[in-house]
């Protein structure tokens, strides 16, 4: 089936509307605010959400009758939103979740970094539905704290849900979590991109290995691993000779940066390289991660 989606991870996108506010500090260079701009939405609180075209809203019914007939299972993802954003019309939310259950055929993925107001919404007035994985993002372990405990509650009541490492800005430990049927895991991409550690993704595998959740590491985003600094780490790509110094950092496990003024920094640290998203690539430690929230 052909897919209109770049993603790594879904088949197509669809946008049901677009505009958001953001509220945490993976919000600070979403690239959907940036694709918005283009579209001369405006991005935040108090500024209206832009309903897409009704010609838009029948695209997934299209896809769900093209999967009936070839026997697949397209996995949707809503790119320039979020579903849970309070902003948004309880009646537009309504007519997302109705037009998932007309397309049973497809596999949604919503992605919220509200999912206090996804349980709020959903244990109250829906079912769980079997085409839907509901998922949410936490960038670092203050969040992942914060939103684990709607995402716990959705699974307890049926619901089959995931996680969005991403942008990932620091290692965040998933104890609690063996609950998700999935896990994405990702470096910032675009302007303004933050740079990475290697083990915040190495973690993040070694656990789902562990507990048996589908591991997807979509990209390394705008930073490539070069080296450890110290240590004896494996380098997760081959290394480059020739390094631009002018565009590397080093980044310590704890998330913090090092240049050439700072004190030299601790074992473990590892320097990145401003190489591109595409150029970086999206292999851990040689090895491509494709699986997916099911």
């Amino acid at each position: 089936m052909g897919r209109n989606s770049t993603i790594e991870w879904c088949d197509h996108t669809f946008n049901p509307w677009i505009g958001c506010t953001p509220i945490s500090a993976g919000c600070d260079h979403c690239y959907a605010r940036r694709t918005g701009a283009r579209l001369r939405v405006q991005w935040g609180a108090g500024q209206p959400r832009r309903r897409t075209a009704k010609s838009t809203w029948r695209q997934p019914l299209a896809w769900d009758r093209r999967a009936a007939r070839e026997g697949t299972r397209p996995r949707v993802f809503l790119s320039l939103c979020d579903p849970f954003d309070t902003e948004v019309p309880d009646a537009w939310r309504e007519s997302l979740f109705a037009l998932m259950v007309r397309t049973p055929h497809l596999l949604w993925l919503p992605l919220t970094k509200r999912p206090h107001v996804m349980l709020r919404v959903l244990i109250m007035a829906a079912r769980p539905l079997p085409n839907v994985v509901l998922g949410t993002s936490a960038e670092n372990q203050a969040m992942a704290d914060a939103r684990h405990g709607s995402m716990a509650a959705l699974a307890a009541a049926g619901w089959r849900t995931y996680v969005s490492h991403g942008p990932a800005l620091g290692l965040v430990d998933w104890t609690g979590w063996t609950f998700l049927s999935g896990m994405v895991a990702e470096g910032e991409s675009g302007p303004g991109a933050r740079a990475p550690h290697p083990d915040w993704f190495r973690a993040d595998r070694d656990w789902c290995a562990v507990h048996g959740v589908p591991f997807n590491f979509k990209q390394w985003g705008e930073w490539g691993a070069m080296a450890p600094i110290h240590g004896g780490a494996v380098s997760p790509v081959a290394p480059i000779t020739g390094a631009d110094e002018n565009r590397c950092i080093i980044v310590g496990g704890d998330g913090r940066y090092w240049g050439d003024t700072e004190a030299e920094p601790p074992a473990g640290a590892w320097m990145m390289e401003r190489l591109g998203k595409k150029a970086a690539g999206r292999r851990l430690d040689a090895r491509t991660h494709d699986e997916v929230p099911r």
